[in-house]
């Protein structure tokens, strides 16, 4: 079976409707989203950070991520994840999915990023979200 070219992404909006600028608020010394995107940089080598925010984009370049400014058709508070998703692979053609991890989960693990990205990457799925212990949707992955 063919290995998936799989796609390290995190999209975080510069805005939030419940509490503005949440993304870049300080969480333990450092922007909140910046947690998860060490984690996924010293996992992968190419990553990218999708934002409609020139800080966030500006931040997340200068620790080694690659920037991508939201196209504005998918710009909004109410834009499910999975067209931006899209909005990003249309410029990154030669991958053929994403692993997003979310900027507002701090305390995801390396070890279940890795895991994730591998069951996708090598077909034991083509759709993973990760759950609470009572299988509600927690979506950090």
């Amino acid at each position: 079976m063919k290995r998936k070219n799989i796609l390290p992404v995190m999209i975080a909006k510069g805005n939030s409707s419940r509490l503005p600028k949440k993304n870049i608020k300080d969480f333990n010394g450092m922007p909140l989203f910046q947690w998860n995107l060490l984690k996924l940089l010293n996992l992968f080598d190419t990553v990218i950070l999708d934002s409609d925010d020139r800080e966030i984009l500006a931040l997340a370049k200068k620790i080694g991520a690659i920037p991508h400014i939201r196209n504005k058709k998918v710009l909004g508070d109410d834009v499910p994840s999975i067209p931006i998703f899209k909005s990003i692979l249309e410029d990154y053609p030669e991958y053929e999915g994403v692993i997003n991890v979310q900027a507002n989960s701090p305390n995801v693990r390396p070890e279940l990023i890795g895991k994730a990205y591998n069951m996708i990457s090598q077909n034991y799925s083509n759709h993973l979200v990760t759950l609470n212990e009572d299988t509600t949707s927690n979506g950090s992955i």
